[in-house]
């Protein structure tokens, strides 16, 4: 996105006075420079303008059980934002679910124009449960006019106590950048006219690519400049440690990644059995594929065994468990491309957009990929990447 032309928009956690009586809502604040950005916006949405403060301009609007309080009302973090980022005339508040966990949410725009709303859900809850994900409550679509995107990152960060700053490690981080390459994928579809065929609605084996990708930026070093920072002085990062965070990377990636090959190769072995007689055991069947690839190897075995394979059994990805790895065959070739041509720059990045992100499940993912990189993958990029050849 151009961040000349991108409102700025700012954020932080508030005590909100409640003026409308909407009851049970925390709320998060927000500034943007125009209210007129946020009044255009909720409406093409799908959000209704439900009430008025009668002495203050205030704005109640409301889709099913989502309230958005729009505020156009001078305050202290307008103020301050203003400021900082140029003039500022309003903040507004959100409250998205009833279960006291924080939910923070940023309009995105490209040249003025808005590509959809995106929901952070970082924290973990009681009854949340684990892991991180990309949910969309909302596909972008053009079937009967233009419908943007509504999307959630749901991760399980711990929540800092009051006054205290988010602390993440750097797992986290990755973590939070993967998310948000899936959100991405699903913001930059605004041609596809066909929902089934916008954002992540693709192959099985390509959906992690533009996740996995995004996560190279996490160190990118102008990147990881920006936010790799003391809590409390503001000092970055010491090389040193920056290099063991590196360093860190390539530990034991000969041992994980035979682990996910014989898994992968297994998962092949049991959905290619013609149709017959059950196997009588299990463990012979496991020893006899693996020695048949060959990947067998005591010492290493697979990722999963058969027993607890749930991926591919019920999870989703049976005879496709091979997708997490080939995805990374993709975004590491991918971000070497970036890297022979200049690195993180509007026009690589434009071109990322234009021939990756917003295809979607438009076009045949190995066509569509030949295009952008000149070339089919190669495995070069993710061997280095792992440690396991030289650079």
């Amino acid at each position: 996105m151009n961040a000349q032309a991108q409102p700025n928009i700012g954020m932080k956690p508030v005590q909100f006075e409640n003026p409308m009586g909407v009851d049970g809502f925390e709320f998060v604040e927000f500034a943007a420079p125009d209210a007129k950005l946020l009044h255009g916006l909720f409406p093409r949405l799908g959000f209704t303008p439900v009430a008025k403060h009668k002495q203050r301009k205030i704005t109640l609007y409301r889709q099913g059980d989502c309230n958005f309080l729009v505020n156009e009302e001078p305050n202290s973090f307008a103020a301050d934002f203003a400021a900082k980022h140029g003039p500022c005339a309003c903040g507004f508040a959100i409250r998205f679910s009833k279960t006291g966990d924080t939910v923070r949410e940023q309009a995105l725009a490209k040249g003025g124009e808005a590509i959809g709303l995106f929901y952070g859900d970082y924290y973990a809850g009681a009854s949340k449960r684990g892991g991180a994900w990309m949910s969309s409550f909302r596909i972008q679509e053009k079937l009967d006019g233009r419908v943007l995107p509504l999307i959630v990152n749901n991760c399980n960060f711990p929540k800092p106590a009051p006054g205290q700053p988010a602390l993440l490690t750097f797992d986290d981080v990755t973590t939070m950048f993967h998310e948000f390459g899936h959100a991405l994928h699903q913001f930059m579809g605004g041609k596809i006219e066909y929902p089934r065929l916008a954002g992540t609605n693709v192959p099985r084996d390509f959906v992690e690519m533009p996740s996995q990708f995004n996560e190279h930026w996490a160190l990118y070093p102008t990147v990881f400049a920006n936010y790799a920072k003391h809590y409390r002085t503001g000092e970055p990062m010491p090389k040193a440690l920056v290099e063991k965070i590196k360093r860190s990377r390539t530990f034991n990636q000969g041992f994980a990644t035979l682990e996910y090959v014989e898994a992968a190769l297994l998962d092949e072995a049991w959905h290619t059995l013609p149709p017959g007689p059950e196997q009588a055991s299990v463990d012979s069947f496991e020893t006899a594929a693996l020695t048949h690839f060959p990947v067998y190897l005591p010492e290493v075995p697979p990722r999963y065994r058969t027993s607890y394979f749930s991926h591919i059994w019920g999870g989703g990805y049976a005879a496709n468990y091979y997708a997490y790895m080939w995805a990374e065959v993709l975004d590491d070739d991918a971000f070497a491309w970036f890297q022979e041509h200049g690195g993180l720059t509007r026009a690589n990045g434009q071109r990322f957009r234009d021939m990756v992100l917003s295809r979607g499940g438009t076009e045949d993912m190995g066509a569509m990929y030949r295009a952008f990189r000149g070339r089919d993958p190669t495995v070069r990029a993710l061997l280095e990447d792992r440690g396991l050849v030289g650079r």
